[in-house]
């Protein structure tokens, strides 16, 4: 029953990182002309996904998996409560995703220097997209949870024209970021809070790497 259930969520993690990397779109770097012409941009609503990645280890003892509780050992949350508890202590806490990546981008493009950060009649537009973002364990044997993050940036004239654009995606595998068992999490909202925030630091210093350099 044991390697069974391992080998569904190993199966269950390669899936979901086929879906993490699909639609990889490569990086259109800024012309020297562009650079020039844009001092300021305008950064718009920050698009995020309705609801969380998750891929966790259910805690509910197998006696109540096949109906039969055992009244020695607590009842535990399947992965699907996980998500629903994490995703509802994201709302309770204040916890928001959008904010963390919006705010990190007007840091990280102040401290830069690359564009002052102005209304919308701005030379440019900052758009960017987190259309999945949530927590995941590394393989079937870890219990620790590690933040998955996937954000896309544009920069357009106000005519349309892109004039740049990239992704930067933060994986369970080689991530310098914190792990956290569930029961943690659930203890502590800053710890999850910590996952946050750690993703969209390593994200937004990935793209605006990519806006630093000429095309």
């Amino acid at each position: 029953m044991f390697r069974k259930n391992m080998l569904r969520t190993n199966l269950l993690l390669i899936i979901g990182s086929l879906l993490i990397f699909n639609g990889c779109a490569s990086t259109q770097y800024l012309t020297a002309k562009d650079r020039a012409d844009t001092r300021s941009v305008f950064l718009d609503n920050v698009y995020v996904a309705d609801h969380i990645y998750y891929m966790g280890v259910s805690t509910v003892p197998p006696e109540s998996e096949d109906g039969v509780e055992n009244k020695n050992q607590p009842k535990g949350m399947t992965v699907h409560q996980q998500q629903e508890f994490i995703e509802k202590m994201q709302q309770e806490k204040g916890i928001d995703v959008r904010k963390m990546v919006a705010n990190e981008f007007k840091q990280q493009l102040d401290k830069n220097k690359l564009f002052a950060v102005g209304k919308k009649n701005s030379d440019a537009v900052l758009s960017i997209e987190v259309p999945m973002y949530g927590l995941s364990i590394k393989n079937g044997f870890s219990v620790m949870l590690r933040p998955v993050l996937k954000v896309v940036g544009t920069l357009k004239r106000p005519d349309g024209r892109m004039i740049w654009s990239s992704s930067a995606f933060i994986n369970v595998m080689g991530s310098d970021t914190p792990e956290f068992e569930f029961d943690q999490i659930k203890e502590n909202s800053d710890n999850l809070r910590q996952l946050y925030k750690k993703a969209t630091e390593i994200a937004v210093q990935r793209l605006i790497e990519t806006l630093k350099r000429d095309a």
